[in-house]
């Protein structure tokens, strides 16, 4: 009889088509001398009949149903009774987890299921939890994002030995050679998980310890750990885990880190003391997209109009044709920066162009100095733009143009004009860094309220405050936001997709949904006794560097 499953030692594990990208990793690091567990691998190609009944399913019935169908595919009892026989050398319990070819990276960290404390009789149980586990709301919702296919969701099982750490955690290879290493005492999943903190250390490059909460000597041992991965299997993030004096390697990912990269204290210094500074970064969050960056900010930018309509009216009667509305719109914009610039539309359009290009540079002085003198339009020209776009924003959500506001903000003139003429306009799956988001972090970051935490993913990111841990229920947001949680636990995730950042008051830097935060490139502190933003000020915005643990608070107008 062919053999259907495959030990950790066999070359063929060491394929992530086959073993899945998990049981792969640990493979090829076992056969390169690294510390690794005793493992049975339930290939790939054994979930085909789950990936084929629930992708089935899932084109003509939906996720829920599809999710039933997943479930309903047992494992057959001849896979069954060679994997029994082929973990029986192992000591009870044993752990069953998921491998899949799509866990390469971070993108899929945490997404799909594992199980503890597993027996014999418990195998199948247990199989076909991992199996259904790739087609969770979860899973499906990452696959969406990512453009993943259903019929690419067929995962592997690694069953081993379940572990017992009297100390254990992750550790990330930094560019530097650094090396940081989060601990916890006892087991291991609710570090992961991001219920508990855990210790992070920094094991510096030539091996300096600054201080020291684990034993010298395991940290040294784990960083050593880390940087071999590194150098035999290109992944800069593990999961370790010691026994009985043995560190042992549970799982290794590919999770690249970048060099910080903050502004400068000149340019902080020029935009701390600045009104104007305040204000723009204040519009770049009310309107934030090209839409507003194109129709609003040309004019905004002089001191005064917006502050005397901080409430739109109504606008026009809901009978005028939207296409002629927004050409309107647009010529009136034209107008109104011809006003403030005292130049003709053309010449106004592209010194307004310059002064902001020159504000979002690396020397905002002089273009602060030009927009502190600039005069205000008229306030009823002023209204009269607000109310077309309020009009031209319930027009396009109500036909479906758009699927939400920040889409809508986010589209520019002419593909709203597609838009409203042909009835849908381009959207994004998920939204990136905009132009102005930089700036508006530095201003916030200089005029705010500060709060220092742990750094746990790097880079910056700013956006409106969303309390996602409120008692009262809220609306998803639809546009980029900040998150503020108490722990980075895996529900987060689905909010994570369009996020600028993520602060969590307390767990762990080694939690999954860290590494899922750090592989879609979403800036992430945690640790970090935030104050509640909505008693900042109305409308809070809270900007985050990942990179040096630093969160800052403010309300702009």
């Amino acid at each position: 009889m062919t053999a259907r499953c495959l030990d950790l030692s066999d070359e063929r594990a060491r394929d992530a088509a086959v073993a899945g990208a998990k049981a792969a990793g640990l493979a090829a690091a076992s056969a390169a001398g690294l510390p690794t567990l005793p493992g049975v691998v339930v290939p790939v190609g054994e979930s085909d009949p789950v990936v084929r009944a629930a992708s089935t399913t899932l084109l003509g019935e939906g996720v829920a149903r599809a999710r039933l169908a997943a479930m309903t595919v047992q494992p057959d009892e001849p896979l069954l009774a060679e994997l029994r026989e082929r973990a029986a050398c192992f000591p009870a319990p044993m752990i069953v987890r998921s491998s899949s070819p799509l866990e390469a990276d971070g993108t899929w960290s945490g997404a799909f299921s594992s199980f503890h404390g597993v027996g014999p009789d418990d195998l199948g149980t247990a199989v076909r939890g991992c199996w259904g586990s790739a087609f969770q709301v979860g899973s499906l919702e990452r696959a969406h994002h990512t453009g993943t296919d259903p019929t690419r969701l067929g995962l592997a099982v690694l069953v081993q030995p379940e572990v017992a750490p009297g100390i254990g955690g992750t550790a990330r290879r930094r560019f530097d050679g650094s090396v940081q290493v989060t601990a916890t005492r006892g087991p291991l999943s609710p570090l992961m998980s991001g219920q508990v903190e855990g210790t992070v250390t920094v094991v510096g490059a030539d091996d300096t310890i600054k201080a020291v909460d684990v034993e010298r000597d395991l940290l040294l041992e784990v960083a050593s750990l880390s940087r071999r991965v590194h150098e035999v299997l290109d992944h800069q993030l593990i999961e370790w885990a010691e026994v009985d004096g043995k560190v042992h390697l549970l799982q290794s990912i590919r999770s690249a880190d970048r060099p910080a990269q903050v502004a400068g204290d000149r340019e902080l210094d020029a935009i701390a003391g600045s009104d104007v500074a305040v204000r723009v970064a204040g519009l770049t969050q009310r309107f934030p997209g090209r839409l507003g960056y194109e129709l609003i900010l040309p004019w905004a930018v002089a001191d005064g109009p917006l502050r005397r309509t901080a409430h739109t009216t109504a606008g026009p009667d809901p009978g005028v044709d939207p296409v002629a509305l927004l050409a309107a719109t647009r010529s009136l914009s034209r107008e109104l920066t011809a006003m403030v610039w005292r130049r003709s539309p053309r010449a106004a359009a592209a010194e307004a162009e310059r002064m902001l290009r020159l504000l979002r540079g690396d020397a905002p002085e002089a273009a602060l100095r030009i927009l502190q003198g600039l005069p205000g339009p008229s306030p009823d020209a002023v209204q009269r733009v607000l109310g077309n776009l309020e009009s031209l924003r319930r027009t396009a959500l109500a036909r479906g143009v758009v699927d939400s506001d920040a889409a809508f903000w986010r589209l520019g003139p002419d593909d709203l004009d597609r838009g409203l003429r042909s009835g849908a306009a381009p959207g994004e799956s998920r939204l990136g860094v905009d132009r102005w988001e930089p700036f508006a972090h530095h201003v916030v970051m200089a005029t705010g309220t500060h709060v220092a935490g742990t750094p746990a993913a790097p880079g910056a990111g700013v956006g409106r405050a969303y309390v996602a841990d409120s008692a009262m229920p809220r609306p998803v947001p639809s546009g980029r936001c900040v998150l503020v949680a108490n722990q980075p636990v895996p529900s987060l995730a689905p909010l994570l997709w369009n996020a600028a950042g993520l602060v969590t008051r307390a767990g762990s830097a080694g939690a999954h949904l860290i590494e899922f935060a750090h592989s879609i490139g979403v800036p992430t502190v945690v640790g970090c006794d935030v104050p509640d933003p909505e008693r900042v000020g109305p409308d809070p915005v809270v900007a985050v560097d990942g990179s040096r643990g630093l969160v800052s608070v403010a309300s702009l107008p």
